[in-house]
């Protein structure tokens, strides 16, 4: 099992992709109600608790190996179990959160969405909370005898040298974040939330954005990589029509 992580500002955006648009309903919760925007204006009062938190909203997605698949099918509360699990191995307790499973992959896989603000008000760290992560991760796959991720094995992710972990993590965040997200402000606040910074190419003529790079400071060194290196789905043109297509299905609910 691996985990990626991403942070935000608002749980909206990442309420609406876990559930796929509205259509899933979660497979555990704390929140009192299911309908989309009674959770999103529940989200948003826990939020008000303590303003201090800007970013009060993490998204988490839970990914397992598609060898796991029996094991989960098998006991359809396991995975809850293994979710539960790891929230309490991190720390992610007394708060609201929402569980969705997805069955659009070979790989088994849930999403967790929870408030950083808990509910007596106070904030719940995020300090260290990869490397927190990914020790709760090797555990539990010992401990429930699983298989490493999809994404773990392959790519040995603790042996890449810094510049590829970089690119690597870069594409982890995008993977999650731009489904999320209708224009390039919304694109650029979520990345920014997550540590990724943009910077665009523009025509020096005209000034008309041309070509996106984005980097990632692993607290030695700033790496920056052009989109099209990070993946070919993260280039300039491509992310500038997977965001019209999400504003465009938005429109259409």
């Amino acid at each position: 099992m691996v985990a990626k992580i991403t942070k935000g500002s608002s749980a909206s955006g990442a309420l609406e992709y876990i559930t796929r648009n509205w259509k899933l309903k979660p497979m555990d919760s704390s929140m009192a109600s299911d309908e989309p925007d009674l959770m999103c204006l529940e989200f948003d009062a826990q939020a008000k608790m303590n303003p201090r938190v800007e970013i009060n909203c993490v998204h988490i997605s839970l990914d397992f190996s598609p060898e796991d698949k029996p094991k989960l099918e098998a006991d359809p509360e396991l995975m809850k179990t293994i979710a539960h699990d790891y929230m309490e191995r991190m720390g992610i307790r007394d708060t609201l959160f929402v569980i969705v499973r997805h069955n659009d992959h070979d790989h088994p896989h849930c999403h967790i969405v929870y408030s950083r603000v808990d509910n007596n008000g106070k904030t719940i760290s995020d300090h260290n909370d990869r490397f927190r992560s990914q020790k709760a991760c090797e555990d539990i796959t010992r401990q429930y005898g699983l298989h490493w991720g999809e994404s773990r094995k392959k790519v040995n992710r603790e042996r890449l040298r810094p510049h590829d972990a970089a690119k690597y993590h870069i594409s982890d965040i995008l993977e999650v974040v731009v489904p999320q997200c209708r224009n390039w402000e919304q694109l650029e606040r979520a990345l920014k939330a997550n540590g990724i910074s943009v910077e665009f190419k523009c025509n020096p003529n005209t000034g008309e954005r041309q070509g996106v790079s984005f980097g990632y400071d692993d607290g030695k060194e700033n790496h920056v990589f052009p989109g099209s290196k990070v993946g070919k789905e993260y280039s300039f043109a491509h992310l500038s029509r997977s965001l019209d297509h999400n504003q465009k299905a938005y429109e259409k609910r």
